[in-house]
């Protein structure tokens, strides 16, 4: 076995601290998600000692390798997930409950980073209220657990040396992390071929691969410079940082130079992070990370926003503190003593807890809608009240496909947007068909219209693809004789505010050319936004009996967007007055909620605020 090092548990409460700071919302620490990379490597090397020592001495068994994993990760994992649940039983609203149904079953089978890769991102909003969101991480554990073990075995069967098999598996999953990322971000984050090179660093430094250090100046040089390259990231990365290919390579080389530093013998640096403090977090940080996330959401859940106060948030992180030790006193400790617990009786208390845990998640999965009254559940549903076109004409390709809106009739006017030229869609639809008019909607997520408009909030090759789209719909509608007005809609201030000079020369330049080829160019702006998701705050308020959520400030006409319509000949057309009475602009009309989020307007609002609006400013 493995000779006992206490900076690899120091090195854990490295890792766990600024997993909790980055999720509290610290800005400090906005790269602490690199926190979960450095447990990959700390599980590679401890799991991969275990293995290939007891595979030299020919003890290893596999029945006693997952005994271990469940003693280790079953009980406070299921003990969070039923909490979990039945906190969501009394706080969530029914789509929120199905949601977290949903993920426990998939977190129960090991499979949630599946579920989350499909159903959301990691620093969307949407999981920023998802309970399990971090369970994705031992998910990718136990995958790579089902099969490292395996293919270890066979190599020894083989008398094949086990170091380069583990370098050839690092390598080829690094480069494959590297070359995914800007393609599959999503897919590159959450699945176990394009994370599993972290575990493998780790199992490398389990298998010696690494420069001897033979004097104590030079484990503590070795082992400083590893406290550079993880702390280091953390204070300088962020949510819009390309990761984890090469950019999550710091954090991990610095835990694997901290425990190479260790396992040779250390030295004063070493001997500080193996201090008392470090250690004793690091004892508790596996139910440190497995509260804290759950403690966040249903802290957001109470408040109705998905931002914390600085107090809820270091109140979060003592409760999250708290809780965990409780957990590793009372379930942690007691489930890893066999004197206590025999292999049986671990295998039939794991047994029943998932399977507990598994009903609880089949009856979350109902919703339970019977909880809130009809008001309540009318203010939830208001999420899906959509646009048809939000769902059959967004594209994502470089061509020109577009749909057809308005009167069945050749196309005299188009809709060029991104999401919200969607979100519109039906406003169109309805106010073409008044006039008699036929129309074609083009719509692409993140994607404003314009020649080489910027797309900050996409991937690169999702930014390609938006421009190669942008171009090959311009040329279309030049081509298009027919079409003699191009409507131009978008969430122009989420581009203002990120790449302000590159939006306004785009503009410039296509209504110059839209122009230059007799066509009419119209902009649609200054769309009030909530800038919070108003079915969930105000079916939270319904239920709880609060006042309903404060209209909005009717927004000032963007200046910069005014003096460009102005110098270029199109027509701007502030939408604030479709929704706004004087100064103020209600999300609600009559019970019917006016937006499905925090800035996509519903359908309610196209037929009953944006269609009349634009037929009474003659738009078409």
């Amino acid at each position: 076995m493995l000779k006992y090092q206490p900076e690899v548990d120091g090195l854990r409460a490295l890792a766990v601290l600024p997993v909790l700071l980055f999720h509290a919302g610290f800005p400090q620490f906005g790269g602490g998600f690199v926190g979960v990379d450095v447990f990959f490597v700390i599980s590679g090397y401890l799991i991969t000692g275990i293995i290939a020592t007891e595979l030299r001495e020919e003890s290893f068994s596999i029945i006693d390798f997952y005994e271990r994993r469940i003693r280790r990760i079953i009980p406070a994992l299921m003990l969070v997930m039923l909490v979990s649940i039945l906190l969501g039983l009394i706080l969530f609203l029914p789509y929120q409950l199905v949601s977290l149904g949903y993920s426990a079953l998939a977190a129960s089978l090991f499979v949630s980073n599946f579920w989350f890769w499909s159903h959301t991102g990691y620093f969307e909003g949407v999981g920023h209220m998802e309970p399990l969101l971090h369970t994705w991480s031992l998910a990718v554990e136990e995958q790579f657990y089902l099969f490292f073990p395996l293919g270890l075995i066979v190599l020894r069967k083989l008398r094949l040396s086990l170091l380069p098999a583990v370098i050839f598996l690092f390598g080829i999953s690094l480069v494959s992390a590297e070359l995914l990322i800007s393609y599959r971000p999503s897919a590159t984050f959450y699945l176990l071929p394009t994370r599993c090179w972290e575990l493998a660093l780790g199992g490398l430094m389990a298998l010696g691969a690494m420069p001897r250090l033979r004097s104590p100046s030079a484990r503590d040089a070795a082992a400083l410079a590893g406290l550079v390259l993880i702390v280091g990231p953390v204070l300088i990365y962020g949510s819009d940082t390309r990761f984890p290919g090469l950019a999550a390579l710091p954090p991990c080389l610095g835990a694997a130079m901290i425990i190479a530093a260790g396992k040779q013998g250390g030295g004063r640096v070493v001997d500080l992070i193996g201090s008392r403090w470090p250690v004793a977090i690091g004892l508790v940080s596996y139910s440190l990370y497995l509260w804290h996330w759950p403690v966040f959401v249903f802290s957001r859940q109470l408040l109705a926003s998905p931002d914390l106060p600085p107090n809820w948030a270091v109140g979060g992180i003592l409760l999250s503190g708290l809780l965990a030790w409780f957990t590793w006193r009372f379930v942690e400790a007691p489930f890893r003593n066999r004197a206590l617990m025999s292999r049986r009786r671990v295998f039939r208390a794991a047994g029943a807890m998932s399977l507990l845990v598994g009903a609880a998640a089949i009856g979350a999965t109902t919703g339970v809608p019977e909880r809130f009254d009809s008001r309540t559940l009318s203010l939830a549903a208001g999420r899906e009240d959509v646009a048809p076109q939000v769902l059959t004409c967004i594209e994502r390709r470089a061509n020109d496909r577009a749909c057809r809106v308005g009167a069945d009739a050749s196309p005299s006017f188009a809709v060029w947007g991104d999401s919200h030229g969607a979100a519109m869609g039906s406003a169109f639809d309805l106010a073409g068909r008044a006039r008699r008019r036929g129309g074609m909607l083009f719509a692409f997520n993140g994607c404003p219209p314009g020649i080489d408009a910027p797309s900050p909030t996409l991937t690169p090759p999702d930014q390609v693809q938006c421009r190669d789209r942008n171009r090959a719909v311009l040329a279309r509608l030049i081509r298009e004789e027919s079409v003699d007005t191009i409507v131009l809609v978008a969430f122009w201030q989420n581009y203002l505010d990120r790449s302000p000079a590159r939006l306004l020369a785009s503009l410039t330049n296509t209504a110059s050319t839209l122009r230059g080829a007799g066509k009419k160019v119209v902009v649609l702006a200054n769309l009030p936004i909530p800038g919070h998701d108003v079915p969930w705050v105000s079916a939270l308020a319904e239920a709880r009996g609060y006042p309903a959520p404060m209209p909005l400030a009717r927004p000032p006409v963007d200046s910069r967007l005014s003096d460009l319509a102005l110098r270029s000949g199109m027509t701007l057309i502030d939408l604030s007055d479709a929704f706004c009475r004087e100064m103020v602009c209600p999300v609600e009309q009559q019970g019917m909620l006016l937006f499905v989020d925090g800035n996509h307007v519903s359908n309610g609002a196209n037929v009953t605020r944006i269609a009349p609006y634009l037929l009474r400013r003659g738009v078409l």
